[in-house]
């Protein structure tokens, strides 16, 4: 599956928030700048990507097995 097929499909399964966060984590790393800067600047997007990745982990250990890849 191609990059943007992948996002035009499980975009909307991930919170706002947290696709938020992803896209800070991308800017500070084209900037280069230290994650500690970066989480002075974006921490509530960096939180709620966090809250959504233990979330979706959670899942996982619960017995959610993601759908097979194609």
């Amino acid at each position: 599956m191609r990059t943007r097929e992948c996002l035009a499909r499980y975009a909307p399964l991930v919170p706002e928030g947290a696709r938020e966060g992803v896209k800070a984590m991308v800017d500070g790393r084209m900037r280069e700048v230290a994650f500690d800067t970066m989480r002075e600047e974006c921490g509530d997007q960096l939180e709620a990507l966090g809250e959504w990745t233990g979330a979706r982990a959670a899942s996982a250990g619960a017995g959610f097995d993601p759908p097979p890849q194609r």
